[in-house]
C-alpha cells in the first residue's frame, strides 16, 4: 500500500482476526511495540451474572445462542 497513490483511495478498512485462536503482540523495536491482543475466548472472560441476565430476560435467545453457537463464539457476542 506504501506505493499506491494516496488519492485513488478515500478509505482502507482492515478489518483484524476473529477467533484465530491466537495472541498478537507488535515486534520489539517497532513504534507499536508492547501492543497486543488476544484472539482466544472462553466462557470464563465472561460476567456470569451477564449471562444469566440473557438467560432470564430473553429465554427464547439464549436457546438460540446456546444450541447454535460454540463457546468462544458465545464469549465474543
Amino acid at each position: 500500500m506504501r506505493g499506491m497513490n494516496s488519492a485513488s483511495a478515500d478509505l482502507v478498512y482492515l478489518d483484524p482476526p476473529f477467533n484465530s485462536k491466537a495472541n498478537y503482540a507488535a515486534p520489539i523495536g517497532s513504534e507499536a511495540a508492547g501492543a497486543e491482543f488476544k484472539d482466544t475466548w472462553s466462557l470464563n472472560d465472561v460476567d456470569i451474572v451477564w449471562l444469566d441476565l440473557i438467560e432470564a430476560k430473553h429465554p427464547k435467545l439464549w436457546r438460540v445462542i446456546h444450541a447454535a453457537m460454540t463457546d468462544s463464539d458465545k464469549s465474543y457476542l
